[in-house]
């Protein structure tokens, strides 16, 4: 994949520069690109000064409400031996149970735009499920295996074909209550297509541009009835205000077949979309989110910055085998506010380390700190 498409000798533009440059700037080994052109007596000599950082970073991750906390340990590297290689190992502990994750990804094979991807995951929660207003708390164990192949149509647009297999297991935690489901094991397959087209321009931690993320998944379930279909679509935009001021803003939204079960597939969750309101707290079949922050620089030196955040996170969703009304949005309506900062060093690519305190605006009792490595969205 070429991601500088101007050539030595052609008439070049300035458009088709500052899109090379754009494109160069965009791969996470490049904190910053500079587009220098200078003017000789018989020919315009155009440089891209590349000022690269370390891709590797730690996973650290921390967050949740009083006797509701998640944490996470680990080890990344965005871009390592020479050819892009991003590969991923952590460790998460929810609910005092432990959890593990392996990826890679080799983006271009033999320099061509197609590449693949490998996941292998153990999940282990505590899933608390609520049905007319009883609960019942559910040991749940996922073991997962999945593939992926990519094809870039750009440095830019990518298509992401994934096919997977894993087996859900959920036990109750305790006693039964009537109604709720007993002890079971599923084992599924999952089909999913992805696109996303990143127009997102970075110098070092400020952000300018958008980005959108589409995706169809197919779940087949061998064991039991409860095939599922799920859309989802991603929009992010930024933008830079003077030097040191950022707008962040994300718009998510979900459907996915209306199954009248407690093992709806959107949750509610402190380290997903909502900070402040805990690990799992609702579950539905629909879901619509906005994340919004100001982040501003109150200190930005060569190598370190340190970022005050301002955010408001709201959701609304809609609960398993209800219909989307006025109604149902009011009811499950989340509207959260808070604070937080950022501590930056810029020499390398992920090393944000965030924390942000969230409070509910309606119930002033919901609330809690979210840790964590990297910006929130």
């Amino acid at each position: 994949m070429n991601y500088v498409q101007s050539e030595v000798g052609e008439l070049g533009t300035l458009e088709k520069l500052e899109k090379d440059r754009k494109n160069l700037v965009s791969l996470p080994e490049y904190g910053h690109v500079h587009l220098r052109i200078d003017s000789l007596p018989n020919e315009i000599k155009v440089t891209f000064e590349l000022y690269e950082v370390i891709t590797a970073y730690p996973i650290v991750d921390l967050g949740g409400v009083k006797e509701n906390v998640y944490w996470q340990v680990g080890l990344g590297n965005s871009s390592s031996l020479g050819v892009g290689l991003a590969y991923n190992l952590s460790y998460i502990n929810t609910d005092n149970r432990s959890n593990y994750s392996a990826s890679a990804k080799l983006p271009f094979i033999k320099g061509k735009p197609f590449g693949i991807e490998l996941e292998i995951s153990k999940q282990a929660s505590l899933e608390p499920v609520s049905l007319q207003n009883q609960s019942v708390n559910y040991l749940y164990d996922k073991d997962n295996f999945r593939l992926s192949g990519l094809y870039y149509f750009t440095p830019r647009n990518t298509l992401k074909l994934t096919g997977a297999f894993f087996t859900e297991e959920y036990s109750v935690d305790g006693e039964n209550v009537n109604g709720f489901p007993s002890d079971f094991l599923h084992r599924k397959y999952l089909f999913s297509q992805e696109f996303f087209r990143n127009n997102e321009t970075y110098f070092y931690h400020l952000v300018s541009g958008y980005s959108v993320f589409l995706n169809f998944t197919q779940v087949i379930n061998l064991d039991a009835e409860g095939d599922f279909n799920l859309v989802l679509a991603q929009y992010k935009y930024y933008h830079r205000i003077k030097k040191r001021s950022n707008v962040a803003f994300r718009a998510k939204t979900g459907i996915a077949t209306n199954t009248d079960s407690p093992f709806a597939p959107f949750v509610l969750d402190s380290n997903v979309n909502i900070r402040g309101s805990g690990n799992r707290q609702e579950r539905g079949t629909a879901s619509f989110i906005i994340n919004a922050e100001y982040r501003y620089s109150v200190i930005d030196r060569k190598n370190v910055a340190v970022q005050s955040v301002g955010f408001v996170d709201t959701g609304v969703w809609r609960y398993p085998g209800e219909k989307i009304s006025i109604n149902g949005a009011q009811e499950s309506l989340q509207f959260f506010t808070g604070v937080g900062a950022r501590f930056i060093y810029k020499p390398f690519s992920q090393a944000v380390f965030r924390i942000d305190y969230g409070i509910d605006t309606r119930h002033l009792k919901q609330k809690g700190f979210v840790f964590g490595i990297g910006q929130y969205f």
